[in-house]
C-alpha cells in the first residue's frame, strides 16, 4: 500500500520552483505594494551589472522590478541570480513603463524606497 502512495506522490505536478512577475501597471502597483517590503529594486534581464542587486539576501524585504523587459526573460534572470528563493521574491514586471517613470528610474540597476514613488 505504501507504494501506490509514493507512486502517487511522484506523478503529482511539482510547483513553480522558479520566479513569477505578475506585469502591472502603476495603479496596480499601489494597491500591491501598501504592505509589505519597502525597498525596490528595478532590473532588466539585459543588464549585467543588475546582478549585484539582485541577490538572494535581498528576497525577504525587497520588491523587484523588471523594467523594459520580457516576462519570461525577466522571470529566468530572476531564478537565476536568486536560485532556491525565487519563488518566494515579490517581482512585478513595469508592462508600461509607469513605475519607473513614477520612481524617477533613469538608469538600471537603480534601489529606490516606496517613500521615492511620485504621488499621484
Amino acid at each position: 500500500m505504501k507504494l501506490h502512495w509514493i507512486a502517487l506522490v511522484l506523478l503529482l505536478p511539482l510547483p513553480a520552483l522558479g520566479a513569477n512577475c505578475r506585469a502591472v501597471d502603476l495603479k496596480e502597483f499601489r494597491e500591491a505594494t501598501t504592505q509589505g517590503p519597502d525597498r525596490v529594486v528595478f532590473f532588466a534581464s539585459w543588464c549585467s551589472s543588475c546582478s549585484r542587486y539582485v541577490t538572494p539576501e535581498r528576497v525577504p524585504d525587497t520588491i523587484f522590478v523588471a523594467a523594459a523587459d520580457d516576462k519570461a526573460k525577466a522571470e529566468k534572470v530572476l531564478s537565476l541570480y536568486l536560485k532556491d528563493r525565487a519563488a518566494s521574491a515579490v517581482c512585478f514586471l513595469d508592462k508600461d513603463e509607469s513605475i519607473a517613470k513614477a520612481f524617477g528610474v533613469r538608469n538600471l540597476p537603480m534601489e529606490k524606497s516606496l517613500a521615492d514613488l511620485s504621488k499621484p
